[in-house]
């Protein structure tokens, strides 16, 4: 059984934090899996503070150099995130059937919803 310490510690050290060594933003991403994206910007975008919290020295241009440099790259995952190259093979199936038509993309255009929406918004602006 684990005490309460060992179950932090234990917790912590699977996220990748502390850093054991000095890492980098794209060991970081290999380690995670994927960074999700986030717009909320208090003092920098939530996604930078993941990867200067496990990649010391991270600044966030080294994300832009990941990027421009194809080692990570932006999905729709779960959510808006980046990935590691490494994973852009499991993407390719869900790509091939939305494209084939076989499945649908989730942001397909749905024109009846979108008139009621439209609707509603007219009925309760307050230039109604």
């Amino acid at each position: 059984m684990l005490s309460i310490t060992q179950a932090k510690k234990l917790a912590l050290l699977s996220q990748g934090l502390p850093p054991k060594r000095t890492s980098s933003a794209l060991e970081a991403f290999e380690r995670l899996g994927y960074v999700q994206i986030d717009t909320i910007s208090v003092v920098q975008r939530a996604h930078h503070h993941v990867l200067w919290s496990r990649s010391p020295g991270y600044r966030p241009e080294h994300l832009d150099e990941l990027v421009s440099q194809k080692k990570v790259f932006e999905y729709w995952s779960h959510a808006a995130s980046y990935l590691p190259m490494r994973d852009y093979r499991f993407t390719l199936r869900r790509k091939q059937a939305i494209k084939s038509g076989e499945q649908r993309h989730w942001f397909t255009k749905n024109p009846k919803l979108m008139s009621e929406v439209l609707a509603r918004i007219k009925a309760e602006s307050i230039d109604g």
